[in-house]
């Protein structure tokens, strides 16, 4: 009985702290140009293939697949030899200030925190 407390418990200060941050459907789109900055282009974006070697050698190990079915892992262990090649296509898209469609799309998976606040 005690254990059905404490969930109950929980579950109202999740619908409370819910609750509070919601809004109602107005049909009014907010504005969403604040903080946007129209100074920041990609042509200022500036890297190096020793840049892309030392970031990609942070990449954690781990065996899940990206997007395209290919593991983390792979691209650390081959940096040294794709870095150019990389560098000469990140570049070029930067200086053209324009990106492949294909980046425009992303899979965003939350990530649970622990706890949801006091208690």
């Amino acid at each position: 009985m005690r254990f059905t407390r404490q969930i109950q418990k929980k579950t109202d200060e999740v619908n409370l702290y819910f609750s509070s941050i919601n809004t109602v459907n107005n049909n009014v789109m907010p504005d969403f140009a604040v903080g946007r900055r129209d100074s920041n282009k990609l042509e200022d974006v500036h890297f190096t293939p020793s840049i892309l070697v030392k970031v990609c050698k942070k990449i954690r190990p781990k065996l899940t697949t990206d997007p395209d079915g290919y593991p983390p892992i792979l691209l650390k262990n081959i940096i040294s030899a794709v870095a150019m090649p990389l560098y000469v296509l990140f570049q070029s898209s930067m200086s053209l200030g324009k990106v492949p469609a294909s980046w425009h799309n992303a899979i965003i998976t939350p990530l649970f925190k622990n706890g949801f606040g006091s208690g």
